[in-house]
């Protein structure tokens, strides 16, 4: 399921105020998509261009929830000092996005938030770059990517040099290559939060166990064995319940696994390609 969202256009508001548009649509999403339904557990946002600059200082920032992924398609404003420093001076469209003052070049980059994050609690994400200044646009989506996996996040690069910064928004849906590469992508997006699911039950499997096998411990020196026949029957339980739990979330990832393969549609997507400023995905 696809939803496509918007936001107001520099210079109706700045991308403090875009940003505040999209998560207002995330959370719209996650709070009513199941009327139409989706699941609010699976969203996914991608953007091209300015809307790829804007889901990645989103999930940089952490304001839009748990997401299961985050597509961002070919965009240089990742680094906007280090863009700056490698084009020498910024563009028209740039310079009235980010003005000319640095210390907005920093907040609104979304490597900032990147590096002076904490580890770990950051989305998959998948990071496209097109062929126009191909050079340039390699070295910041590599520098990007080098920075979330320090970060403990997963990271998926595409390198689209056969496309351009418009065809390669285009391709969702009618290159081959393109969607393959993100329908792969969304599959192991929704794979990793079933699995952390069954990582969950398997913790609390694991406490109850644990649980059960200190209450034998203390039964067994202040009663003895002996004279408390129900400590052992607790023990037995315990490990009867601590499999089943395994078991039964082996089966839940299995069926997951199924039903997300069978609802991701495997044929081309031209819908995709018609808005993709700021999707949302779920």
């Amino acid at each position: 399921m696809l939803v496509s969202v918007d936001y107001k256009p520099v210079p109706r508001t700045n991308i403090d105020g875009q940003v505040r548009d999209i998560v207002r649509s995330i959370n719209w999403v996650r709070n009513n998509i199941s009327r139409y339904g989706g699941d609010k557990r699976k969203i996914v946002i991608m953007g091209h261009s300015a809307g790829s600059h804007l889901v990645a200082l989103i999930a940089a920032k952490r304001l839009g929830g748990k997401l299961s992924g985050v597509i961002s398609n070919d965009v240089q404003a990742y680094d906007m000092v280090a863009y700056g420093g490698m084009r020498g001076s910024l563009p028209y469209v740039y310079a009235a996005a980010f003005g000319s003052n640095p210390k907005n070049w920093i907040k609104w980059s979304p490597v900032t938030y990147i590096r002076k994050g904490p580890r770990g609690g950051l989305p998959p994400h998948m990071i496209m770059y097109s062929g126009s200044n191909y050079a340039r646009r390699k070295v910041l989506a590599n520098g990007f990517g080098a920075d979330l996996r320090a970060k403990g996040a997963r990271v998926t690069l595409f390198d689209g040099r056969r496309y351009t910064h418009g065809s390669i928004a285009r391709g969702i849906g009618t290159s081959a290559e393109v969607t393959r590469s993100v329908e792969r992508f969304l599959r192991k997006a929704y794979r990793l939060n079933i699995l952390h699911k069954r990582q969950n039950v398997k913790l609390v499997a694991n406490r109850l166990l644990t649980y059960a096998v200190i209450k034998y411990s203390m039964w067994e020196s202040v009663y003895g064995l002996h004279r408390n026949r129900n400590c052992m029957a607790i023990a037995a339980y315990a490990v009867v319940i601590y499999n089943g739990l395994v078991k039964a979330g082996k089966w839940f990832v299995k069926l997951e696994w199924y039903r997300c393969a069978t609802q991701t549609p495997r044929r081309s997507h031209p819908e995709l390609a018609r808005n993709s400023k700021g999707l949302c995905l779920t």
